[in-house]
């Protein structure tokens, strides 16, 4: 296959000097010590220069941003007890650097915390010497992330420009955190754009690369840019892995296209990938979305059979409770308490509705996720059974909002 959709939406990239001039990034550096260094200080939205990407406008913090720098105020960073300890001649620079580095990793999407983690290395100064501790290639990294995570494209931009006017080079981890933030935002324009900088600067794609463009086009639902990008991926020598063939089910689903995602789940069982709780949800999800009740149940069966969803399905029958979180429905401790998709969690209860599990003292837990989709498809489903649907109460007569139970008959 041709390499064809690499070149789409190019015109904003320069290859022979690497991209654009930078802009400041969100941490803007704020002086610049003998040496050369920048200190960095986090004040929330970039000031502008020319030649800046796509996307990049200049402006003031305004609320958003300065109520994300206040925070912190009167409690610590995560990585401050770290800095403590270099203060007191108890670690050195490279403890001071990793633990800031898993201090921001560890919090995830949280972009404040991670800005903290940054003001606070300022403090890691050599009593000695005098001689900071900078944020080195990993930090930035992190950071960069941290904002990808969130979804906040542009703040991972800033930051990736940001190590680079620091005089640091980024490498494969940086472009694909940013690659990775216009997957999270949806944005496949941006996606490849940033691929095919990290081509331009010599900089070689992995399968975390081009699995990232790929989802990106997934969550665009472009079912026919993710098959692309797959294709691509395998042109260019690199075997693809689950997250990859997710990317591409998911887009079938999104699309809606039953078939595909059918086909593309066989596909990767065929390639001796076991499937993970994304890709059975999203196939059972393609095939209730198209009406095909029968088929959804097949591959839920299917889904436990493999090991990655519960026999019980989030059943106790010791408490009569059906419980909707990952943590009782998935295989594995690795899953957090969000709920499972509305469209899994719909064939659920109609499996264990029809093999008489469910009866009307059921209490269904459903918590709040996804905008309570969740909540509304459980609803939905036990007013077809011809249950009212009540919010039970404590023995205190408190409303708890997060379960459903039938009222009287």
């Amino acid at each position: 296959m041709a390499f064809a959709p690499l070149a789409a939406g190019m015109g904003c990239i320069h290859p022979a000097n690497d991209g654009p001039e930078a802009p400041r990034p969100g941490g803007l550096p704020q002086e610049a010590t003998s040496s050369g260094q920048e200190v960095w200080e986090v004040v929330g939205s970039p000031r502008g220069r020319s030649g800046r990407m796509p996307g990049h406008a200049p402006g003031r913090p305004g609320v958003a941003g300065l109520r994300r720098q206040q925070e912190f105020r009167g409690r610590r960073a995560p990585n401050a007890g770290v800095v403590d300890s270099f203060l007191a001649g108890d670690c050195d620079a490279t403890d001071v650097l990793k633990v800031t580095t898993s201090c921001i990793n560890k919090g995830g999407r949280d972009t404040s915390a991670a800005h903290a983690c940054l003001r606070e290395l300022k403090r890691a100064v050599d009593p000695s010497t005098g001689k900071p501790v900078r944020a080195d290639v990993p930090i930035f990294n992190a950071l960069i992330s941290a904002h990808g995570k969130a979804a906040d494209a542009q703040g991972a931009r800033d930051w990736f420009y940001g190590m680079k006017a620091s005089g640091l080079k980024p490498n494969v981890v940086s472009y694909n955190a940013v690659i990775s933030a216009h997957e999270k935002a949806a944005d496949p324009k941006g996606a490849r754009e940033w691929f095919q900088h990290m081509k331009a600067a010599g900089i070689e794609p992995d399968v975390v690369s081009y699995s990232a463009v790929i989802s990106a086009h997934a969550k665009a639902g472009d079912a026919k840019g993710a098959r692309e990008w797959f294709d691509c991926m395998k042109d260019a020598g690199i075997e693809p892995d689950v997250m990859s063939y997710n990317a591409v089910i998911s887009a079938h689903e999104k699309a809606p296209d039953a078939e595909g995602a059918c086909k593309w789940f066989d596909r990767m069982k065929d390639a001796g990938i076991k499937p993970t709780v994304v890709s059975c949800s999203a196939v059972i999800s393609a095939l209730e979305k198209a009406g095909q009740g029968p088929e959804a149940e097949a591959r839920l069966g299917e889904a436990v059979k493999l090991g990655v969803l519960r026999q019980s399905l989030g059943y106790d029958n010791r408490q009569n409770k059906l419980d909707f979180h990952q943590r009782a429905v998935v295989v594995g401790d690795e899953h957090a308490a969000m709920g499972i998709s509305s469209d899994v969690a719909r064939v659920i209860f109609r499996v264990l509705f029809n093999r008489n599990v469910l009866n009307r003292k059921t209490c269904f837990v459903v918590g709040s996720h996804g905008g309570d989709m969740l909540k509304r498809a459980i609803r939905d489903c036990m007013v077809e059974v011809g249950w009212d649907p009540r919010y039970p109460r404590d023995a205190k007569g408190r409303v708890n909002e997060g379960c459903w139970v039938a009222g009287a008959a």
